[in-house]
């Protein structure tokens, strides 16, 4: 049986590694994103959007500007899921699934270029949700602030798998 196809999005940093190394563990067949053409016939049952603080890896230089980080956590996401989501449409199966930081859900007066972003990603989400359940994509959010690498990705793994379609529209916050 072909393994499922997991595409991961997002920066090299150590949660990117661990949901990786979780999803491959788990046979799933994982790439990184690129936009690199694709063929007719490539499909991706699992899309990861990892979102995370860039401000914590300290070899990720800090975007600061607004415009470049809602660009980063919703612009591209959004073009992305809307590039692929046509042949989830079609398959009639997928999941796509955010991994958030906290400021998504709590808001930080020092960090309001991430925060604002990352709450809207968290509404791209939401939205993505109700336009693909129809098709029986299921889209969910995990909320991570609690930076505990093993449970997101173990987390990350069971969303991606066959019970995860259950979750749909869920938003799971960690701590």
């Amino acid at each position: 049986m072909k393994p499922t196809t997991a595409l991961i999005f997002g920066p090299d940093m150590p949660l990117t590694a661990a949901i990786t190394q979780r999803l491959e563990s788990a046979d799933f067949a994982v790439e990184p994103w690129s936009d690199k053409p694709r063929d007719a016939e490539f499909r991706v049952e699992v899309f990861v959007f990892c979102l995370g603080s860039l401000e914590e890896d300290p070899s990720v230089e800090k975007i600061n500007d607004f415009h470049a980080r809602v660009e980063a956590n919703v612009g591209a996401p959004f073009r992305i899921v809307r590039d692929l989501s046509g042949r989830m449409r079609s398959d009639g199966t997928g999941r796509v699934i955010f991994v958030l930081d906290a400021k998504a859900l709590n808001g930080e007066v020092d960090h309001l270029a991430s925060s604002s972003s990352q709450s809207a990603a968290l509404g791209l989400c939401r939205a993505l949700g109700h336009d693909l359940a129809r098709h029986d994509v299921a889209v969910m959010a995990i909320v991570n602030g609690g930076h505990n690498l093993e449970t997101v990705a173990s987390l990350t793994e069971w969303l991606a798998g066959p019970a995860g379609s259950a979750a749909h529209g869920k938003v799971f916050p960690l701590s």
